[in-house]
């Protein structure tokens, strides 16, 4: 269920024409990204649990890290990740498959580096997934 609710999210943004480049699994090394902005996925962990909601047979938490490499400023920088966390949220609507399987997704909370990698910028989304088996 993971495999699919990843390449959804990566069709999600792809669609939004926000990203140069959008890539799936592991992240490069910096110096070879050559499009910005950027953005990578990649599942780090996945905590999966039984829920008693109606409709809804598992909670899903998945852990994205993602690069982002902007020659802008801060403002650009939050504007992309406010798209990127946009994206997610809606990707169901946007899914047919996903739609199918999931009953919601929200990023639960975002990790960045602070400005240690300028101009770069590290972020880890943490993603939560209500679907049915």
């Amino acid at each position: 269920m993971r495999q699919e609710i990843l390449n959804a999210l990566v069709a999600a943004v792809e669609n939004t024409n926000e990203f140069k480049k959008v890539i799936k699994g592991v992240l490069p090394p910096i110096p070879n990204i050559n499009s910005f902005p950027t953005v990578a996925f990649a599942i780090d962990k996945e905590n999966r649990e039984r829920v008693n909601i109606p409709g809804c047979q598992f909670q899903s938490e998945l852990l994205i890290t993602g690069i982002i490499y902007t020659k802008s400023n801060k403002t650009v920088y939050e504007d992309i990740i406010s798209d990127l966390v946009y994206s997610i949220e809606n990707a169901i609507q946007i899914d047919e498959t996903l739609n199918n399987l999931v009953l919601d997704i929200y990023v639960k909370s975002i990790a960045q580096d602070g400005g240690l990698l300028h101009p770069y910028q590290l972020c880890e989304l943490d993603i939560v997934a209500y679907y049915r088996k």
